[in-house]
């Protein structure tokens, strides 16, 4: 999501920095439009039961971090997943290449992750989260 939101150059939306303009700003139509088609974008690509859950929200930005509070998890957590889809990853009857492929996969992701910023703050703000 992060990816497609910035190649259409909207993760200002999701991260704080295109607020709202004024009421008697001449962008302000344009905005809601640009913030509207953001949240479509977003709860379009989450289930049904959890677009319930912030169906309700006004901004992108709101839609943004109550999903990133609910259900995002910490490094440490996914770093344990991977390390345990790593050591859960077999050749069986694959050939090589269908293994190693499989575990490049694993292998990336823990690279990726491990690339993260990690947040100080103690109310995070920094959106290393």
């Amino acid at each position: 999501m992060l990816i497609s939101l910035s190649a259409k150059s909207k993760l200002g939306f999701i991260n704080g920095k295109l607020s709202k303009p004024r009421d008697d700003s001449p962008y302000l139509d344009l905005w809601i439009m640009c913030n509207h088609m953001v949240m479509a974008w977003l709860l379009n690509s989450v289930t049904k039961e959890i677009r319930l859950n912030v169906l309700h929200s006004k901004f992108a930005r709101d839609v943004w971090k109550q999903l990133e509070n609910r259900y995002g998890q910490s490094d440490v957590a996914q770093f344990f997943g991977l390390q345990k889809k790593l050591m859960e990853t077999v050749q069986g009857t694959n050939n090589i290449a269908i293994y190693f492929n499989r575990m490049k996969v694993v292998w990336d992701e823990i690279e990726a992750l491990d690339a993260r910023v990690l947040c100080t703050c103690v109310d995070c703000r920094c959106e290393a989260k």
